[in-house]
């Protein structure tokens, strides 16, 4: 534990270095983000898309993807400026230390000579540090998506309303707002405060109870992500009887796919983008399917993406991904060893000296301290996702249906507007999923003449 001590230490300058890695990010990503600009500024289709693409989705899907990177840039240049304030005003320890007076001066107080049933657990509550530290982080948390809510409405309303894609209404903002705060503070506070309970019983020997529970939690939001969450903001209804449904089956039961039930969700209510995924629990699975991607794509299109989407279970995608993020998040709890009970990078933050939130801390800024060393996972993960996209592809193409993949790739990136060309650097670092043309030429798929 001597390099662990050795890190504790007045004489390193934590304060500088979350500020200097909070403007390294946003240089990199600006960076990255103007390499791509200047390809969106290509006014004409490159020989390799002629004959898919149309110099008129062309520009268009330009002109969407560069309206969408000036609003990022915007946005980001904002989110640093709030993050620098919040070091500099010391917002997160003010926060911390007023929820923890208020529950132990106030609320604690007036428990401790209540006689109704279950005072004594409250009063406990009260005084329990996982307590102080779960409400501040949601504290903390519903501050910031107040503060996002403008660039939220200008997103959906402004930018995604002029190319045609929001469907929501100012209504169905409001409530969704108010969802995603209740289901915030809920699951979010869970989590924080089991983290912290964890850190106070073991110590530095917490990482493998911390990384049991992760994947623990892990398991249930596979069940209730898609049976209690998102019924929560969609309307999902059984798929019809018809060919596309006798298809899917006859697909799910070819493959030995472990199929409970076909839905469709009503994405077209926010939104006229287009998805089709599969979730649930490994024996019990459930495939969703827009209706955006039913009104935009034939059943032979439905049925290759499916193939697609269930090359990705048939070759252990899911599970590799579960595995290599997990392997990132036990990677990332032994570094926090350096943290947890780090008296100087408290101090350089502005906390008060017997005030050690240490798994607020560990999701805000000790991820920041370290933010350079997750580029590399993130251009690996984004790497073996991209190569996962090929994988899945074949094995559709495999089942028969590679010129009907095609075909709904194309229809999917018309309708989506999604852009056709991309730097290399931007591709490497942010795209989870290769270019268009990537993907019809590693299929096969070449144009019939026009």
């Amino acid at each position: 534990m001597e390099h662990l001590r050795k890190l504790d230490s007045p004489n390193v300058p934590w304060r500088q270095i979350i500020v200097g890695t909070a403007i390294g990010d946003y240089l990199l990503e600006s960076y990255l983000n103007y390499r791509q600009y200047q390809v969106y500024k290509r006014t004409e289709v490159p020989a390799s898309l002629q004959g898919i693409v149309s110099q008129e989705k062309l520009t268009e899907s330009n002109d969407y993807s560069m309206a969408k990177m000036r609003f990022s840039f915007v946005h980001s240049t904002y989110s640093l400026v709030n993050f620098l304030a919040t070091i500099h005003f010391n917002v997160i320890p003010k926060i911390f230390h007023v929820t923890k007076m208020g529950f132990t001066k106030r609320i604690a107080p007036k428990l401790a000579g209540a006689t109704f049933f279950g005072a004594k657990t409250l009063h406990k509550l009260a005084l329990s540090t996982p307590v102080h530290t779960a409400f501040a982080f949601n504290v903390f948390g519903l501050v910031s998506s107040l503060l996002e809510l403008p660039f939220s409405y200008y997103k959906n309303f402004v930018l995604e309303k002029k190319y045609g894609f929001n469907k929501m209404t100012p209504k169905t903002f409001v409530l969704d707002f108010f969802k995603e705060q209740a289901l915030s503070f809920t699951i979010q506070g869970l989590y924080i405060g089991i983290f912290e309970k964890i850190l106070i019983k073991f110590g530095l020997s917490f990482v493998p109870y911390f990384t049991g529970f992760v994947v623990v939690l892990q398991i249930v939001l596979m069940y209730a992500v898609p049976t209690l969450i998102m019924p929560m903001f969609n309307k999902f209804e059984k798929l019809e009887d018809g060919e596309l449904k006798d298809r899917s089956e006859a697909l799910a039961k070819k493959l030995d796919f472990p199929l409970s039930d076909l839905y469709v969700i009503d994405g077209s209510t926010r939104s006229a983008h287009s998805n089709a995924f599969f979730t649930g629990l490994p024996w019990k699975k459930q495939i969703v399917l827009y209706d955006t991607l039913i009104e935009q794509c034939s059943t032979d299109e439905i049925e290759a993406i499916l193939g697609h989407e269930l090359g990705h279970w048939k070759m252990n995608h899911i599970l590799q991904t579960l595995l290599a993020g997990n392997a990132n998040i036990l990677t990332l709890t032994l570094g926090f060893l350096a943290f947890a009970h780090n008296d100087s990078f408290y101090t350089s933050l502005g906390f008060f000296s017997n005030d050690r939130p240490a798994a607020y801390l560990f999701n805000t800024l000790y991820l920041q301290v370290i933010s350079p060393i997750q580029y590399g996972v993130t251009f690996l993960m984004n790497g073996m996702s991209r190569k996962n996209e090929f994988e899945a592809d074949q094995f559709s193409k495999d089942l028969g249906y590679g010129d009907a993949l095609a075909k709904s790739l194309i229809t999917i990136h018309q309708e989506n507007l999604s852009n056709y060309d991309g730097d290399w650097l931007y591709n490497s670092y942010h795209r989870s999923h290769p270019l268009l043309l990537e993907r019809l030429e590693a299929i096969g798929y070449k144009p019939k003449a026009q």
